[in-house]
């Protein structure tokens, strides 16, 4: 070799080593970026639909995020640099496998709020944690191989510590400049509501913005929003043109109905004006609003909180629903209200579930209701079926929330039932003081009993149903007129023959359908909750109070513990996961009803308390319910929650609110001043709900409600206890 070429290969390496040593020195930055960039990609293709240009934008400011501590690693000398850079990056790692595990139980993502609700609880979901970690290895084992790299190479060829001081203005420098243009270019997406733009800078909705800002920012956001925003935060709603419509609330089961490829059934009959007057067998209708007489104006004059006042008013200029040929069918009833663990129309069967197929069949039948699963899953179901109100995705611990405020609830059906002379009972087949219920629920009207404080039942996991049932009738048979409220347990996941006792306990009567092993769990499962019901009507029949009960079952969420090919495979069909997922039975049944009354009215769990109010004649006032009596002529809308939040049905259109597209359900014209109405009118729901609850609204209308009156003439009946 020549002296020249000797010459250029050393030039060579010179030029090889120095920029190897810049690289070098900018190692930590560039291992935080694509350790972000890493990570977000993974978890986009794991959970969402990815979108080119949406998704740059999410890891690009994961990327700025990242840069957070490469910064501040950068800044000690190179052994503590070290150390902190794998606590960084083991942080990092769980934060998004938290939300992989929590999303493969749940289905749904953690904000930090219900993170901090739930913290103590995990303990109860060890077996469904461990099932998901192993089901998602794969996912974590990806998650994982940042960490293994910085532990192996990296920490040979990464620069830490002690970095050049030139090199961190650059990366602080460049950092800002990112973080700048890609604040400037969100508009390029629009400013909708729940685009990129919206979500970062007025309506935080954690599952969306996941989507489209980044894990890594959406917690950015979460954080900043708990550490200082307010509950007293002013409320502002949306201005709506309000266009009253009328629909045909029910239809008998001749009558011809229209479906279109969304699988969507509505009525072709024409509603009858409401100025008309009906009159059936010398028997005038009445058709007057279901409203009490609840002076706005007079509270408007007494309180000086404004998100009280916009409540107010939101309330004063609500449309009240009306009554109809429905109202008072069952007044003075008894009756008994459950909330079903995860149960839907895949446990109604007529040969495995008779009881549950012959009380969804031979009463109301409800031909398009719809369960949302809630954010916070069971407590926010619950709550919905409890309470009438909506729960956004930024609202956990509802019913923690209500006890430890002592709200005032004179529209739960305990307080409305117990001031009119009934007694009123609820009990849990759980831990007592799971989610709270101990505080909650002695304040919603109820004799409270769950295991631990008074229920004793057989320590399984779940606990049964049909023991529940069996030890708690003698508390309230022979205290007509009563009302029993009950949330169940034994639907509850996994859905394994080795995992759930009830599934286990029932497998012999499941073991010759053709269906997968989790099918067939799911179905036993529901076989327990299907006995219960059957020795609640046997005694009822028994004491001779079968045809002067009602009882109404819902579900507090779809069984989001069902795979979606297990769902599929129930269905017989690819389920869509929008809408159709979350289409489910109501039982709504009396042994006074002679012959089925067939309802192809769309409706779902939050128009629940409503109707039965409406049914059962109770005084109650329309506006302070969010769900609407299903059998009055008001406008159907359904609100979905959980990964579907403010997506909506009308009677007209379904919107998805997560890409924004519009399904239409009938071939009736409708203009975009429509959809924006009922996306504004939808927005304004959810806000409102969590404001009353925040502010206790409910406290200022009581006095004007038959509850409150009969409270300020015998205060010592409702001085309830925390526990019993």
């Amino acid at each position: 070799m020549s002296k020249l070429d000797q010459k250029n290969v050393a030039k060579k390496k010179v030029t090889s080593g120095a920029l190897f040593e810049k690289v070098r020195g900018m190692g930590i930055f560039i291992y935080f970026i694509m350790t972000a960039v890493w990570l977000e990609v993974i978890f986009h293709v794991r959970s969402f639909e990815v979108t080119g240009a949406e998704l740059i934008h999410a890891v690009l400011f994961s990327a700025c995020m990242a840069m957070i501590p490469a910064i501040i690693c950068a800044f000690l000398p190179q052994k503590p640099a070290k150390v902190l850079a794998i606590i960084f990056t083991v942080f990092i790692i769980i934060l998004f496998g938290v939300q992989t595990v929590y999303n493969e139980v749940f289905k749904n993502y953690l904000t930090l709020s219900l993170a901090g609700e739930n913290a103590g609880q995990v303990i109860d979901y060890w077996r469904e944690i461990l099932v998901a970690i192993k089901d998602q290895w794969f996912s974590i084992l990806l998650f994982m191989l940042p960490l293994i790299f910085l532990c192996t190479i990296g920490r040979k060829i990464i620069n830490f510590g002690g970095i050049a001081l030139k090199c961190k203005l650059i990366a602080a420098a460049s950092t800002v400049a990112l973080w700048i243009v890609l604040l400037a270019t969100l508009r390029v997406y629009g400013t909708d509501t729940y685009s990129p733009y919206d979500l970062y800078n007025n309506e935080f909705e954690h599952i969306i913005s996941m989507e489209k800002l980044g894990l890594l920012t959406t917690m950015r956001i979460d954080l900043g929003k708990m550490l200082f925003e307010e509950e007293s935060d002013e409320l502002v709603l949306e201005v709506i043109a309000t266009t009253p419509t009328t629909v045909a609330p029910t239809t008998s089961a001749l009558q011809p109905t229209t479906s279109d490829s969304s699988g969507t059934s509505y009525s072709t009959e024409q509603t009858t004006p409401k100025e008309e007057i009906e009159v059936i067998l010398d028997y005038v209708l009445d058709t007057s609003p279901n409203i009490l007489d609840i002076d706005f104006a007079k509270i408007n004059e007494t309180v000086t909180d404004k998100n009280v006042l916009t409540i107010n008013n939101y309330f004063a200029n609500a449309t009240p629903t009306n009554k109809n040929e429905y109202t008072g069918m069952f007044e003075g009833y008894n009756l008994i209200k459950i909330t079903a663990e995860a149960f839907c129309s895949y446990a109604v069967d007529e040969e495995i579930t008779p009881t549950l197929y012959k009380l969804a069949n031979t009463g109301f039948v409800f031909n398009n209701y719809y369960n949302q699963t809630w954010f916070g899953s069971t407590q926010s179901g619950e709550f919905v079926a409890c309470m009438g109100l909506p729960v956004s995705n930024n609202e956990g611990g509802l019913f923690k929330k209500l006890g430890e405020k002592g709200n005032t609830l004179p529209f739960a059906m305990g307080n409305m039932l117990t001031s009119v002379g009934y007694s009123t009972y609820a009990y849990h087949n759980g831990s007592y003081n799971y989610y709270k219920r101990n505080l909650s629920h002695p304040i919603m009207g109820y004799i409270y009993k769950g295991v631990g404080n008074g229920l004793n039942i057989k320590n399984t996991w779940p606990q049964s149903d049909l023991e529940m049932i069996e030890v708690t009738m003698d508390d309230y048979i022979d205290k007509v007129p009563f009302h029993a409220y009950y949330m169940t347990i034994s639907g509850h996941l996994n859905y394994s023959f080795g995992g759930n006792y009830m599934a286990k306990k029932n497998k012999a009567a499941v073991d010759h359908l053709e269906y997968s092993d989790e099918c067939k769990a799911y179905l036993a499962c529901n076989i327990e909750l299907d006995k219960a019901l059957e020795a609640l009507i046997n005694r009822l029949d028994e004491e001779g109070l079968l045809e002067t009960t009602l009882i109404v079952l819902s579900s507090d969420h779809q069984p989001y513990g069902l795979s979606k090919e297990a769902v599929d495979e129930f269905a017989g069909h690819e389920v869509e996961e929008t809408f159709e997922l979350y289409k489910s039975t109501l039982i709504m049944w009396s042994g006074s009803m002679k012959e089925p009354v067939v309802v192809d009215k769309i409706c779902s769990s939050l128009d629940i308390m409503p109707t039965i109010c409406n049914l059962m004649g109770i005084e109650y006032d329309s506006r302070m319910y969010m769900g609407k009596d299903i059998f009055s002529d008001a406008e159907p809308l359904v609100v979905f929650g959980h990964n579907s939040i403010n997506c909506f049905m009308t009677d007209k259109i379904a919107y998805n609110a997560r890409n924004g597209k519009v399904t239409y359900l009938t071939e009736e014209e409708v203009d975009k001043a429509y959809i924006n109405e009922k996306k504004a009118l939808v927005k304004n729901m959810y806000k409102v709900a969590a404001a009353v609850i925040n502010t206790d609204y409910y406290s200022y209308v009581e006095e004007y409600t038959p509850y409150g009156i009969d409270k300020l003439a015998y205060p010592e009946k409702y001085d309830f206890p925390i526990d019993y």
